[in-house]
């Protein structure tokens, strides 16, 4: 990975978390970087040795059960003329490490604002789709590639950068979703142990 590329990536995971309308499908910094090679050519991240024990201890240490606060907000439109929903719940969510390097997280969130409540499974920083990324004593930052089949018929490449942060009893996470390599979702949790 060239360093230009890996700054982009990092300069970009350090961005606020929330969309704009001016946000809304712009593309991922890894498409900028790599141009036509983002759709083809991206191959495993390798940890060192170093860093794969430091991302073992945040995943372990990330299994709990949690509690606090969910928001997202989701593109709809076109880039021409983008609209933004934004959504915001309670949560309640257990963490657990299902196998090494990959954290599955279920959560229970409540929309009062709809009377609404929805649960949602997500599995995390799944060593097999991880493309890049960093790690420090506290923060895990990756970008992760799945592939996605549509209803159509279709396909999508689904590009998503997440980040987390453990302080004692509180967690951040935050993931931003790129669709065929456009910004369409960003969901953020703020949780403490429950």
């Amino acid at each position: 990975m060239t360093k230009r590329y890996s700054l982009m990536l990092f300069l970009m995971l350090m961005t606020s978390s929330g969309i704009s309308q001016a946000q809304c499908f712009q593309p991922s910094p890894n498409l900028l970087a790599m141009g036509d090679r983002y759709y083809h050519q991206l191959q495993p991240h390798q940890w060192s040795s170093k860093d794969e024990k430091i991302k073992d201890a945040l995943l372990d240490a990330a299994e709990d059960d949690w509690k606090g606060d969910y928001s997202e907000s989701e593109c709809f439109g076109s880039d021409k003329n983008p609209r933004e929903v934004q959504r915001t719940a309670s949560v309640k969510a257990d963490i657990t490490n299902v196998m090494k390097g990959t954290l599955k997280l279920s959560a229970w969130k409540k929309f009062a604002a709809e009377g609404k409540t929805e649960s949602d499974v997500v599995q995390l920083f799944d060593e097999r789709h991880v493309f890049s990324g960093d790690v420090s004593k506290t923060n895990l930052r990756t970008a992760e590639v799945h592939a996605a089949r549509l209803a159509g018929g279709g396909r999508r490449m689904d590009e998503i950068l997440s980040t987390l942060e453990i302080n004692g009893d509180r967690l951040t996470l935050t993931r931003k979703i790129y669709y065929n390599g456009y910004l369409g979702r960003v969901e953020r949790y703020s949780l403490q142990r429950d």
